[in-house]
């Protein structure tokens, strides 16, 4: 670090919440993409990469789109860490295991940020979580919005704080050394998905 170092403009955005609750609908809003009502479920986790820019400042969004299902809910301890960015999206009817992904989040995240999204408002409208005793238990909390991505309710609030948050210094303070982003460059390089702890020590 002393040698050289630069800052690292990249932040990893993990979008929570049980299955059909809408989270890769939400991450085609985010990535300025059209609804698809025809969305298929997602199997696993879904990576994608989102390049944005506000005022001055230009960094990359890994966002993390895991599903739903009960499987899922065991590698989220392999994947959830500090210094990223979570949305737990709830949909009417589906929010009795709020405070199970809240605690998830809590201790695999510790303080970074999170966001709620209310989810599919056209269909439930009104639907509201109890937000004064969910925010004095959990302070990361950051917001909570009605949204609704079929119709884009609440979504372009929802994008403000969103991007307020991301371009804090929690993300755009963060410093590697130059040598950690050649041996990052590196791996992202290589085309095998699993290598051994050797092939690293030798990069």
């Amino acid at each position: 670090m002393e040698k050289e170092s630069r800052v690292l403009d990249e932040v990893r955005v993990l979008i929570l919440g049980e299955g059909g609750a809408g989270k890769t609908s939400l991450t085609r809003c985010l990535v300025d993409e059209k609804f698809d009502q025809d969305e298929p479920t997602t199997n696993g986790i879904s990576i994608r990469e989102h390049l944005i820019q506000h005022d001055d400042k230009k960094f990359t969004l890994n966002i993390w789109d895991f599903g739903g299902h009960g499987i899922m809910d065991i590698a989220h301890q392999l994947f959830l860490s500090t210094r990223s960015f979570y949305i737990l999206v709830l949909a009417g009817g589906r929010d009795k295991h709020l405070e199970y992904w809240l605690r998830h989040i809590e201790s695999f995240g510790g303080r970074s940020p999170v966001l709620i999204a209310l989810n599919k408002q056209d269909i439930n409208p009104g639907f509201m979580v109890n937000q004064r005793f969910l925010k004095k238990k959990y302070p990361q909390i950051c917001g909570f919005f009605p949204i609704s991505c079929a119709s884009g309710h609440g979504i372009k609030d929802l994008k403000k704080t969103f991007i307020q948050e991301l371009t804090s210094e929690q993300f755009t303070g963060t410093r590697w050394s130059t040598n950690w982003f050649a041996v990052k460059q590196a791996l992202k390089e290589l085309p095998d998905p699993c290598i051994s702890y050797k092939q690293f020590s030798q990069i």
